[in-house]
Parts: structure tokens; sequence; C-alpha cells
């Protein structure tokens, strides 16, 4: 994700023409008023207007909200500007003055700059902070757009906590939850029934069910990939989500949450990540040497692939193609799915620091069994927990996280406390996508991606037992993107202008979310969630259906193996 603003200044000139013989002035001319003038939101801009000429009417056009202009009946007039903490985004506004004694008249147009509101670049949260390796009641964390400053007990010491815009929770503040798998821009598909279990991914994909299911997608991406990938964001963002693996790339991307394989897309400078989703055995010995070679060197710091995504021998083989064929079972490669390993290959993940990125829903509708996380586990390895996809795993991470917890009661004995969840989602996503210093934590020098959880009792559980009602604020690299309209409207005092953050009602709890960032139709960045809703809605209609809904709220089905 990443936002970028920009204000033009308007350079306005006046032509002059030499007066021809026998031409006279106006009676009425207006004094030269400086221009660009400069103003800060929240802050005032006023000054003087005055003309020369005998009984002189003055007036002003094009007031921005919040301006006023006063004529003092003497020649004078008092422009006044105090502009809220929307207005930054439709500046520059050009105010053009007039003066007139009746028969003359005198123009002169004013163009005005108004700047973000300095004390907005900075937010203070206090509430229960979970950095996720510990907690701290009481606590505070001072943030802007260039990360976390300050996570502790009192910040108050920090030279910009007087600045800062202050806010209590009362809630549980963790780190932006990440989904480390997921193909987002089929989130707007609904749940694909296939009737059976498969015993390895090939065989689902040649299915002609599943090839129904996602015509839509296939039919329409070349048109809607923006407003497709979009509603999966908005879907991820709504459950807490601040970064998702597995998107199209695209400009149109840029405006919600970190999409984290893509430079343009992510909020960073680099690109640190290489992905695999076709058959890693067809992958050339080529591409495998250079993506080797990229880790080695250190551009590229994780390989993300779907491997082994099935029951049967031939997915189990693509362990071994993996780390024999391919030379790249190594200590950056995260492997999706692994759900036919046993101890030998878990045993050796974690000697070597490969990732396991599990999304056990997907997997048990699939193939009616899921990756041994128990032994998985116990051999430590890194396990990042993610959804997958609509089409047949969970709507979102916090529907993920209850399947997780579904089977960790049933079948590995209760092995994986509340936290053991809680860092699937957070630290470890990150340490499988190659970024454990940048996300997935509360610490100093971290992007300051941040949710907040409502709830009480145990911060783990809250999270890991949270519907998207809970789900009070979520910022993105410092900037409030979605949470309670309170706090949205009041605290924030909306860091976008009001017409741009929309009113959701999210399970009966008044939300307000900020898709739309700015006027321009080219890169889509004018679509509003209706919008986007309204367009892909009106596609999938054509096709007897219905548009996933962004969340419900009756829990998700329970996760059992068949």
């Amino acid at each position: 994700m990443k936002r970028e603003f920009s204000f033009v200044v308007l350079l306005l000139v006046t032509i002059a023409f030499p007066l021809g013989p026998g031409a006279c002035r106006s009676g009425v001319q207006l004094d030269e008023i400086a221009s660009p003038r400069t103003v800060d939101e929240g802050r005032v801009l006023q000054f003087t207007v005055s003309a020369s000429g005998q009984n002189v009417t003055l007036t002003a056009q094009n007031l921005p909200e919040n301006a006023t202009f006063t004529d003092n009946g003497d020649g004078t007039g008092v422009f006044r500007f105090e502009p809220d903490h929307t207005q930054a985004y439709g500046s520059p506004y050009t105010v053009r003055f007039i003066a007139t004694d009746g028969k003359d008249t005198d123009t002169q147009s004013v163009v005005i700059l108004v700047n973000d509101d300095p004390s907005l670049d900075f937010f203070a949260l206090s509430g229960t902070i979970v950095t996720p390796d510990t907690v701290i009641y009481g606590g505070e964390i001072l943030f802007g757009a260039e990360g976390i400053l300050c996570v502790g007990n009192d910040c108050s010491t920090h030279s910009h906590y007087a600045e800062a815009t202050k806010i209590d929770t009362d809630g549980f503040i963790f780190p932006g939850l990440i989904d480390a798998h997921n193909h987002v821009g089929y989130n707007f598909l609904e749940f694909c029934d296939l009737g059976r279990t498969y015993d390895n991914r090939y065989q689902w994909q040649n299915d002609p069910t599943y090839d129904e299911c996602v015509a839509p997608y296939r039919e329409n991406k070349s048109e809607l990939i923006c407003e497709m990938t979009k509603y999966g964001e908005i879907k991820a963002l709504i459950a807490g989500t601040t970064s998702i693996q597995g998107s199209a790339s695209g400009d149109c991307t840029e405006t919600l949450i970190r999409n984290i394989e893509h430079r343009e897309a992510n909020g960073f400078s680099d690109d640190v990540i290489q992905t695999r989703v076709t058959s890693i055995a067809s992958m050339s010995a080529s591409t495998a040497r250079s993506i080797a070679n990229n880790i080695e060197e250190g551009t590229t710091k994780a390989f993300v692939a779907h491997v082994s995504e099935g029951r049967d021998t031939s997915s189990l083989d693509e362990y071994f193609i993996l780390r024999d064929d391919k030379d790249l079972l190594l200590d950056a490669t995260a492997i999706i799915h692994g759900v036919p390993y046993g101890l030998a290959q878990f045993a050796e993940m974690a000697r070597i620091g490969v990732s396991l990125i599990w999304s056990p829903r997907s997997n048990l509708v699939l193939y009616g069994q899921t990756a041994d996380i128990r032994t998985a586990f116990n051999q430590h390895v890194n396990i990042a927990l993610a959804p997958d996809w609509s089409p047949s795993g969970s709507r979102n991470i916090l529907d993920e996280l209850k399947c997780a917890d579904d089977l960790n009661g049933s079948e590995f004995s209760g092995i994986l406390g509340d936290e053991d969840l809680v860092d699937m989602v957070t630290k470890n996503a990150a340490e499988s996508l190659g970024m454990p210093e940048r996300i997935g934590r509360l610490a100093v020098g971290y992007e300051a991606d941040i949710t907040v959880i409502a709830g009480s009792g145990s911060p783990y559980a809250a999270l890991v037992g949270a519907e998207v009602e809970d789900v009070r604020l979520v910022f993105l690299a410092g900037r409030p993107l979605y949470g309670d309209d309170a706090i949205m409207r009041g605290a924030l005092r909306f860091t976008d202008p009001q017409d741009w953050c929309e009113p959701l009602d999210v399970c009966g709890v008044e939300k307000r979310i900020c898709v739309k960032s700015s006027a321009t139709s080219s890169d889509k960045f004018n679509q509003t969630l209706g919008d986007i809703e309204s367009i892909l809605e009106t596609m999938y209609n054509d096709y007897g259906k219905s548009i996933d809904p962004l969340f419900t709220c009756s829990a998700p089905p329970v996760c059992r193996s068949l």
C-alpha cells in the first residue's frame, strides 16, 4: 500500500496590454494581493483586501468551506479561512476577489494552499499493548508515518508526544495482522462447493465445477482486476489485516493494505519476495538458480512457494523436487501447504529454517486433511497462518484463527496456546515473508501498522476469539484506514475528506472505512467501497450469483478433518 499526495501550485500570470490613445484606466482598482497563500489545517489564514475608487463594493467567489469574506464598506474587506482536518486533500483553492463601483470592475485571483495539520502526523494510543512477545497493561504507543517511535508504559517524554493526537483505545493494541498466503483477486467469488475431496491440487484444478466457479474471475479480470483486488483487500482490512501476500500487481492496488510482494504496492522501496504458484516440478533450472543466487546475494529475503498441496505420494514428492532437483530448500524458503509432511520433513525444515504457511480450512475442504501442525510445532518450524481464498478457505484471518483453534482442540491435543496462534498472524508471518524487522511486531523502528481489538481478559484469547465487529481501529503506515465511527470521526478528526471515508455497519457496530484516496479516475483511486461493490455485483449477477459478502455476523463453520 502506498499513498502519495502532492499539492499543486498554480502560477497566475497577468498579461498587460499597453493602453492605446484615448484609453483610460478603470475607476476601481484592487491593490495587489500576494499569491499563493499557505495555511495548515486547523490554523487561521486572514488578510485584508483593499481597492481604490469611490463607493466600492468588494465580494469574493469560489470560497472554500470554512472561509468567509466580509466587505467593511470602506474599500476594504477581510478574508478569513480556518480549514478543517479534511481540506488539505482539496488543496489548492483559487479564490476570486472582485471590486466594483457599479460601472467599473477589477478582479484578482489568489491561490491558497492547505497543508496537513502537523499534529496529525503523530498518534499516541493508550491501552493494552501486545508486542506480541510481551503484554504492557496501561501502555502507550507513539507513532507517525515514518514508523513506531515509542512503546512502553509512558511515552510522554518523547519529543513528538505533545503534538500527537491521543486516543484511549480501551482495547488490545496488536501489530497489524499479516496474511501470508492468499489469492486476493478471487475473493469476490462465493464459496465453491465441489462436492468431493481430492488427492492433490491438479485434480480439482481440472474439475469442470471448479472451472465454472472461477470463470467470472478469469473472464473479467482484464477489465476489473482493480475492483477484484481492492474488494479482497477490503475484506482483509475489515478483519484487521494490514499486509497480504498473493495479489495482482498494478497501480490501482496501491491505495489499501500492503500488497507485500510488489514494490509499487507494499509501501517499501524494495521487493524482497519471490513467489511460485504453479508446479515446482515445472520450474526451469535457470529460474531455480536465479532464485537461489538472489537469496545468497540478499536481494531476495523470501521465496514463497505452493508445494505439496495434497495428500498423496505425488504431493509429497514435490518436497524432494524442491530440495534435490531445484536446490531451493533454503532458510529463506516458505512452503505454502505441506499437507502430507511428517517428522522427517518438518525436522529438516526446522534445521534449515524453512517456514510453513498453513491454510487449514482450505486444506480440509479440498483434501479432507491438513498439515500435521502438532509435529511441525514440536520440531520448532516457523508456522504462519493464512486463509488462502474465499472459494475454499476462510473469509478472513479472524475466521482462519478460529479454524486453527478448532483443530488445535480437537486434533492437536491443545498443543498451541492462544499466544502461539497470535504469533502465526504477526511475527511468524513476517518471518515467513522475509520481513521480521519491518512488520509483525510493535517495537521502535517498525512500520506503524496497528490493529486494535475490543475485548477483555487475556489479550491473546481476545484476538483468537475476535469477530469482525471487534476490530476497533486499523492503522496502515501511521494512517487510520478503518475503525469505529466515533473514533474515526472524533479523535482522529478525519485525515481523509469526510465524503471519501464511508460509514459501514458491521454487525450492528458503526464503522468508517477509507477506500477512496483521490478524485482522479485514471487509476481508479476515486472509487468508493460502494462503487466497487456495485461494479462487481453487476458483473457477477450476469452469472446468476452474488458477490461473497465482506463479512458475516455468524460463526464460521467448525473445522474438522474427514
